[in-house]
């Protein structure tokens, strides 16, 4: 279910840019580099997942189930597997030299707590101290977020996603240029 719902909000908000010609519709193409690995890697989970809960014998149910019992305590595994079986684990762009702890990695979820969605905008989340607007305030399809304790400039896609960092913090500079970030360019 939450990958279904995954796929439609992808599909969404980049129908929605194509339609309002903020993307250009090349975006589509996009949808399934995107969506088709995360289908892939979700049946492989599902099918190792399966597997371990169809052992048969009553040795191999009571190894796996020591495992198990064993894998619980370990600090973590709950939260990890929460996020992976609910498909918050996502990452469109993953890097291999980031450090786990990069809280600017852009293709990873930025959470809605930190920086609050407005619909189908794209959100512009400035640092307080950045010399840029004064407050939160919308341009066209840009939501602009003044924050306090964020080190760069952050914009996130209408989906969630983090577009893109060090982004200028003028919003019409950045509403002009949506359809770039929206491909993953930089202006």
């Amino acid at each position: 279910m939450n990958t279904g719902i995954q796929d439609a909000g992808n599909l969404a908000w980049k129908l929605h840019a194509v339609l309002t010609g903020v993307a250009p519709g090349e975006l589509l193409d996009t949808y399934h580099q995107e969506r088709h690995p995360v289908a892939e890697r979700l049946v492989a989970f599902t099918s190792q997942i399966a597997g371990l809960a169809l052992v048969r014998g009553e040795t191999l149910g009571q190894l796996r189930n020591q495992v198990i019992a064993l894998a619980a305590q370990a600090p973590g595994v709950t939260d990890w597997l929460a996020k992976r079986l609910g498909q918050l684990d996502i990452d469109y762009a993953p890097r291999l030299d980031a450090p786990a702890s990069d809280a600017h990695h852009v293709g990873r979820r930025v959470p809605a707590s930190g920086v609050p969605p407005h619909g189908l905008d794209w959100i512009l989340a400035v640092p307080k101290s950045s010399g840029g607007p004064d407050g939160d305030h919308r341009i066209g399809t840009l939501t602009v977020r003044v924050l306090d304790g964020l080190d760069t400039t952050l914009l996130i896609r209408p989906d969630g996603y983090l577009a893109a960092t060090g982004v200028p913090a003028d919003p019409s500079a950045v509403q002009a240029s949506l359809g770039a970030y929206a491909l993953g360019r930089t202006p």
